[in-house]
């Protein structure tokens, strides 16, 4: 979505972030094979953001059959990514996306400015962030 802002006497300005939410390849292939071990196809990746208090944020991952109304909806092959109104405006401008390496199997938020966020396949909390900056992201079993 792009905006368009007319202010400062008829001079347009530039939107100041991208709004929107990038689901990539892998992360949606990773979800496609947990629903299917799952036995489920009603099922979709539900990424939540929660306040951490002095730690940042809490990004909660989980497999979910439910939406509510206002959900957000990203679909890449045929899995779906769905995103609270609350939650959406704090990853407005990321990717969702899948590793497996060296740290592990997990979902990673990438911002533009770099990695704001990484889920441990576990559920072990892992702070990390930009530059240091102690965000907390996790995964529910």
């Amino acid at each position: 979505m792009n905006i368009t802002i007319d202010a400062n006497f008829g001079a347009k300005l530039n939107p100041v972030a991208d709004t929107m939410l990038e689901f990539s390849d892998a992360a949606a292939r990773k979800v496609k094979k947990l629903i299917e071990e799952e036995g489920n196809s009603k099922s979709r990746l539900r990424v939540s953001v929660y306040g951490g208090g002095c730690s940042g944020f809490q990004y909660s991952f989980s497999l979910d059959e439910e939406s509510t109304e206002g959900d957000k909806t990203v679909e890449n092959q045929g899995v779906k990514l769905v995103v609270d109104p609350m939650s959406y405006q704090y990853l407005a401008g990321s990717e969702v996306d899948y590793t497996d390496g060296l740290e592990g199997a997990m979902f990673v938020v990438k911002k533009k400015s770099g990695i704001a966020g990484i889920a441990d396949l576990k559920g072990k909390r892992v702070a990390v962030g930009p530059q240091g900056a102690g965000f907390e992201y996790f995964v529910r079993p």
